[in-house]
């Protein structure tokens, strides 16, 4: 956004004028601030088009499907929870709501997520909770595999993405998550 030759005065009007901006759409009483705050409403679902909606009715049977074989398996409730709320936000908001895409394409949009989308957007990503997220996503698309719903290559492909992302995902995370560093 700027010239390496900015002035510091330069530097803090435009940090002022991001800090107003910031506290106008936190008063505001406008539906299209909730993305501020993080809070999509009440009424998600029903905001979404009719192709999303059957996508993520969809994802929600297979999440359920996901979430008996985590329990099956002997996993702590907290365990269980901490991946199917991971997994929610992979096939249901990053998945079907922005890109449209079902399970069997998403799994090669995994680097974007992990690696750029999740560490931006969710303010609580550490290089901690991303290998979380990703052992999360290897586990649901073996639970997937392993009742029909994508094939060997496609599981395969999922283990090979993380396994060669996941450092470069964490140093990216470390990054932006670096109070002395600017991402502007």
């Amino acid at each position: 956004i700027f010239e390496e030759d900015a002035s510091e005065e330069e530097l803090h009007d435009y940090l002022d004028e991001l800090i107003n901006r910031f506290e106008e759409a936190m008063n505001s009483e406008d539906d299209d601030e909730d993305w501020l705050s993080g809070d999509d409403g009440e009424n998600w679902y029903e905001d979404l088009d009719e192709d999303t909606k059957k996508l993520v009715d969809k994802n929600n049977k297979l999440l359920n499907l996901f979430e008996e074989d985590l329990r099956s398996k002997g996993l702590s409730e907290k365990t269980i929870r901490t991946h199917t709320e991971n997994i929610d936000l992979f096939i249901n908001d990053y998945l079907a709501s922005r890109l449209g895409e079902k399970i069997e394409e998403g799994a090669y949009d995994i680097g974007s997520f992990l690696g750029d989308f999740f560490i931006r957007k969710c303010l609580w990503s550490t290089p901690a909770s991303i290998k979380t997220f990703g052992a999360g996503i290897k586990k649901f698309y073996k639970c997937m595999y392993e009742n029909g719903y994508v094939i060997k290559d496609i599981y395969d492909d999922v283990c090979s993405i993380i396994k060669e992302g996941m450092a470069d995902w964490q140093e990216e995370c470390k990054r932006y998550n670096d109070e002395d560093a600017f991402f502007w």
